[in-house]
C-alpha cells in the first residue's frame, strides 16, 4: 500500500499547478553502478531533461535541488553553453555526482535512493518540473513512458 501511495505522489506530480509546463525531467537513476557513465568514467546517479519545445534551450542559470524547501539548491553554471543547452526535441543528462568540479552538468549534491524529490527550476524560479519518489531499484531507471509525457515506469 505504501508503494502505491509512493507512485500516486509520483504520478500527481505531473499536474502540479505553478509548473512552467516547459522543460520534463524524463528520466533518472538513483542507483547507478554500472549502467551509464560519466565523461570521467564514473558510475554516477543521472537525471534526464527533455525539452518538448521547438527551440534550443540553455540551461546556464537554471537550478536543481532535491529540497522542496530549497528549489534554488544548485545553479547551472553559464560557463560553457555547449555542453548545457538542450536542442529542440532532445535530451541533456545531468550527473547528481556531488562534483562540480568535472563540468558543468554535474551537480552539487546526490540522489538519495529511499526516496526524494527532484526539482528542475529556471531562472525566473518558476518549477519546470518536480518529481517525488519513493525507494529505487539499483540500476533501473525510472522513466516516462512515452518520452516527455507519459507516466513513469521503471526501465
Amino acid at each position: 500500500m505504501l508503494r502505491l501511495i509512493g507512485l500516486f505522489i509520483t504520478l500527481s506530480a505531473l499536474s502540479l499547478p505553478g509548473l512552467s509546463q516547459g522543460l520534463i525531467i524524463n528520466e533518472f537513476m538513483a542507483s547507478n553502478s554500472y549502467v551509464l557513465s560519466d565523461n570521467s568514467g564514473d558510475f554516477d546517479d543521472w537525471i534526464e531533461i527533455y525539452n518538448p519545445t521547438g527551440t534550443d534551450i540553455d540551461l546556464a542559470g537554471y537550478y536543481f535541488s532535491d529540497n522542496p524547501n530549497n528549489k534554488l539548491k544548485y545553479q547551472i553554471p553559464s560557463t560553457n553553453p555547449i555542453f548545457t543547452t538542450i536542442t529542440a526535441g532532445g535530451y541533456l543528462i545531468f550527473w547528481a555526482d556531488g562534483d562540480t568540479t568535472q563540468g558543468p552538468t554535474h551537480l552539487d549534491f546526490r540522489l538519495f535512493s529511499e526516496g526524494e524529490s527532484i526539482i528542475l527550476t529556471n531562472q525566473q524560479e518558476t518549477i519546470e518540473d518536480l518529481i517525488q519518489f519513493t525507494e529505487q531499484k539499483k540500476n533501473v531507471s525510472y522513466s516516462r513512458i512515452p518520452n516527455g509525457t507519459g507516466s513513469f515506469f521503471y526501465c
